[in-house]
This record gives structure tokens, sequence and C-alpha cells, in this order.
């Protein structure tokens, strides 16, 4: 290579090195100013996250010392998360594990250096897997709930989709049967006339009840109409 080949080569190199700095700053800009924190953590005993890379959002609003979190995850987990939030991570982490997707929930979790407690939105997507084909490192998106909920309606709202979704698990555990049977309860008809509907004995009647409670975990058949009715499926 000539002196003139390799100076060009210098000139070109230094300007391609200019401006990949400048889009790495530019998406650096914008992932540190949005609002939504985010970081990338390790995944220690398959219970615990510890944080490799977090944006300034996060290092700003998250309320604790990175560096302290990561040297005693257990002891910090057990100070962070309120009852059973701290075990409610150790399940996400399995679920992201299992399925190979992202997953997201709520949770509520305690800021130190505020000296509060606030709701989080989270989202926890498959980052980085091993050799084996394990998964290794997550990345995890977050907004405060808390601060953010200061509108009633939205709020509301909010309870209803949140309301919705559970409800729909919660009916997930019946079979078709069971959801019918629910339904002509919720009709106002009595067990008798239950079974007259299906042609069934009153024992088979009383057992599939006796079943539905113990699903939707109430002990009367008042509790289930009440419940098919916020359901929706009276």
């Amino acid at each position: 290579m000539t002196e003139k080949e390799l100076i060009n080569k210098t000139a070109q190199v230094e300007k391609e090195n200019f401006d990949l700095k400048k889009e790495l700053d530019f998406y650096k800009g914008i992932v540190d100013q949005t609002n939504v924190m985010l970081h990338i953590s390790e995944i220690v005993d398959d219970k615990y996250l510890k944080v490799i890379w977090a944006n300034n959002n996060y290092i700003e609003n998250c309320g604790h010392n990175i560096e302290k979190r990561n040297n005693n995850l257990k002891q910090y987990y057990k100070e962070k998360y309120i009852g059973k939030d701290n075990t409610l991570i150790a399940g996400s982490i399995q679920i992201v594990k299992r399925t190979g997707k992202s997953y997201s929930a709520i949770y509520k979790y305690y800021i130190e250096d505020k000296d509060i407690h606030s709701w989080a939105y989270t989202n926890m997507k498959p980052y980085k897997y091993d050799n084996e084909g394990n998964l290794t490192q997550v990345l995890l998106a977050s907004v405060f709930l808390t601060s953010k909920s200061y509108n009633p309606e939205r709020l509301a709202d909010l309870q209803k989709e949140i309301n919705c979704l559970k409800y729909k698990l919660i009916l997930s555990k019946l079979s078709k049967s069971e959801t019918d049977i629910l339904k002509l309860l919720a009709s106002g008809k009595s067990e008798k006339e239950i079974a007259e509907t299906q042609s069934r004995s009153i024992h088979t009647i009383k057992t599939h009840l006796k079943n539905i409670r113990r699903k939707l975990n109430v002990t009367k058949n008042t509790e289930l109409v009440k419940f098919a009715i916020e359901t929706g499926i009276a």
C-alpha cells in the first residue's frame, strides 16, 4: 500500500469511527432520556437478577446502589420487594426460561432513598444464552405506575383490565360443563332445577358445584353467583 493509499484509508477509518460514535451517541441519548427504566441483568440461582448494565433513568430512579445490590442479592431482595413480590420475581424468571418469550407483571417494591413503596410495570425478555442454550441474561423495561396514576378514571380503567385478566385466568380452570352449571346457577335456578335442566342427578350437580367452589376459592353458592355477575358470564 502506498503512502497516499494509507492516508486515504486512515481518513476513511476515522470518518467511519466518527459516524459510528455519532450514531451511538444518538441512540444512547434516546435510551438515557426515555422515561422507561432499562437494565440488562444476569440470572443468579434462578431467582435473583444481577444488574450488568442500566440506563440513566434506572440508575437515577431505582432507589439503590447497583454495586451494593449486586454484592448481596439475597438481602437486597428481602428488603426491596414486599411479600409475595419477592417470589414473583423468581416466578417470572422461571416463566421466561421455560417459554423463551417475554413476560410482563406488576411489582411493588421499596425505594430506599425516597422511603416510599411504589408500583412498577415490568417486561422481562430473554437476552443472552450460553453455549448449551441456557438463558443467562434478561432485558428488563419498567415504568412507574404509582406516579403515573393521578387520573382516577384511567386508574379505574386499568383496574378493570386487571380484573378482566384475573377473571379469564380463573374461568380457564373450569370445564365447559362446570361453566354451564355456573351460568344456570347465576340465572336464578336452584340445584334441583339445574339437575332437571341438564337431566342429571342432584348429587352430580352438588358435586360439580363443590368442585367449582373449590376452584374459585369460595364457600357458598351465593358467592358463585356474585362472581358470575362480576365476570359477565351470568
